[in-house]
């Protein structure tokens, strides 16, 4: 990596962080997950770690995952998200998926193995290379939380530019239910590509499903992050939704 993006990637993380702190949270990163695991165990608003993140079935150090958690001015968890490779083997993304079942299944979630089924998109089978998988991004909600205030923008994409500076990965991805991605958070959170009609998880004795798509950066879209100012973005979002309230209540 050459100095000019080293520089750049620097400023990214100091300034996106300080518009983090601006908003009333304080970062935490680290690669123990079982801290991970014991914290987030005292936010009975965020769900449990998902299988890839959890440290019952992964052995994580600082070489092969981070997470990063958020706290208000009381302490208390609002935010989390983590970042880890992938060991592909030579393999593409959508071959690795389709033998890793339940590592990508929502823990504490009943789901119907014969039914559910994996569909890989076209794109997916180009993945390979150094890949990370991005998960477990949550950010609370209700009038003590931080959604809809644009943290989305400034915490994803931060988590990007680190997984850059870390690894240099091929690819970034990440599976997200398609209600979820319609609704733009993947936009949000920085990822340029989608690939529709994933994974389907059917529920026992029912004949709804809970699909997910698969979402992903190239290395030159994260690199290409750098020239975005996540915290401009952020406040065109935030006028955006203020004065769309305005109007409604008007």
């Amino acid at each position: 990596m050459i100095t000019s993006d080293i520089i750049k990637i620097a400023n990214f993380i100091s300034s996106t962080t300080l518009s983090i702190a601006q908003h009333g949270v304080t970062l935490e990163t680290g690669s123990d997950f079982r801290i991970y695991k014991n914290a987030i165990s005292h936010q009975p608003e965020k769900g449990p770690v998902m299988p890839n993140f959890h440290p019952d079935y992964n052995k994580f150090d600082e070489n092969t995952a981070f997470w990063m958690i958020g706290r208000d001015n009381e302490g208390q968890i609002v935010h989390t998200q983590a970042v880890r490779l992938l060991d592909l083997n030579g393999d593409s993304l959508a071959n690795y998926i389709e033998g890793s079942f339940e590592e990508f299944t929502p823990k504490g979630w009943v789901f119907d193995a014969e039914k559910s089924q994996y569909y890989a998109p076209p794109g997916c089978h180009q993945i390979k290379g150094t890949v990370c998988c991005h998960g477990e991004f949550w950010l609370k909600g209700g009038n003590t939380g931080q959604r809809g205030a644009g943290m989305t923008i400034l915490t994803a994409r931060l988590a990007m530019v680190i997984s850059l500076m870390k690894w240099a990965p091929d690819f970034i991805f990440a599976l997200m239910t398609s209600n979820t991605i319609c609704k733009g958070l993947a936009a949000r959170a920085g990822f340029m590509h989608t690939g529709q009609m994933n994974r389907f998880w059917f529920l026992p004795d029912d004949e709804e499903s809970v699909e997910a798509w698969a979402v992903w950066l190239t290395n030159h879209d994260i690199f290409h992050l750098l020239n975005i100012p996540p915290h401009l973005l952020s406040r065109q979002l935030n006028s955006s939704r203020e004065r769309q309230k305005a109007k409604k209540a008007a």
